[in-house]
């Protein structure tokens, strides 16, 4: 969570689904954050995971893995208007498959492309933890500035965001 306008983290509350959102506009916003390994560990799918292993931690499973518990929370944070899973590697990187996990690049790439498809939740490839810090504070702080924008509370572009719609055509 970061505080607006001054880019100072405060200590961590605990929040149910995601890593970061932000003061004032936890009911719309969740960053789920994955290191490069982290991001690797979750692609390989374990034998006896199923779709009801996806309310991770509620129904632990011995048989759900890390992938199981990473769509579950991914399950979850489609329910804010502004979520994402900001992953700190390039696409590059991970094509290359220059890395030690031994998973193809192929499944990565098709493990996030399902996830921004079929769940909905965008996918944010940000390189490193510096270049990630600085993107989820700027898009935190983007939100915030619309949430805040009036005094008569977020307006229609919450509602867009909400339902679907495109309300500028």
């Amino acid at each position: 969570m970061l505080y607006p306008h001054t880019g100072k983290i405060p200590e961590r509350p605990q929040i149910r689904d995601g890593d970061y959102s932000g003061v004032g506009i936890d009911h719309l916003v969740r960053i789920e954050r994955k290191s490069k390994e982290d991001f690797l560990s979750c692609v390989p799918h374990a034998r006896g995971c199923s779709i009801k292993d996806y309310d991770w931690p509620r129904n632990q499973n011995e048989g759900c893995d890390r992938r199981c518990r990473l769509v579950g929370e991914l399950h979850r944070l489609r329910s804010y208007p502004f979520a994402c899973l900001l992953i700190e590697a390039t696409l590059p990187e991970i094509v290359s498959g220059c890395y030690a996990s031994g998973v193809h690049p192929r499944s990565a790439i098709g493990s996030t492309i399902a996830w921004e498809i079929d769940i909905g939740v965008r996918v944010v490839w940000a390189g490193d933890r510096p270049h990630a810090q600085a993107w989820a504070r700027r898009w935190l702080e983007r939100v915030h500035a619309l949430h805040h924008r009036t005094e008569r509370g977020p307006g229609p572009w919450l509602e867009e965001r909400r339902n679907g719609t495109n309300l500028s055509s």
